[in-house]
């Protein structure tokens, strides 16, 4: 995907205190090193991968972009500070997390 076709997912994923990854294809939700399952071994120069606001040339969206935003705005809306989302078998996408107390 082309750097300005990205910009709008890096936006919501700011907003969501979140990295370009959570949205990604190729993600794997995994917190270790081999998070990434990209087909090319270097995605990011970065060994802590990357920070919620930073760009990845080898992003691939894993949703359309209004679900992307629905998913943003009930993160806002409970004011999640901890979250995941989850596409269950009906493709139905559930969305889960924390509220800090």
């Amino acid at each position: 995907m082309k750097k300005v076709a990205r910009e709008v997912y890096i936006a919501l994923s700011n907003e969501a205190l979140t990295n370009l990854c959570t949205f990604c294809y190729y993600d794997k939700g995994s917190c270790y090193d081999d998070a990434c399952a990209h087909p090319f071994i270097i995605i990011s120069e970065d060994d802590l991968g990357l920070s919620p606001g930073a760009d990845c040339w080898g992003f691939r969206n894993s949703l359309p972009v209004r679900d992307i935003a629905d998913i943003v705005g009930i993160v806002l809306a409970h004011h999640f500070w901890d979250w995941a989302w989850l596409m269950k078998d009906d493709k139905q996408i559930k969305i889960y997390g924390e509220v800090k107390i």
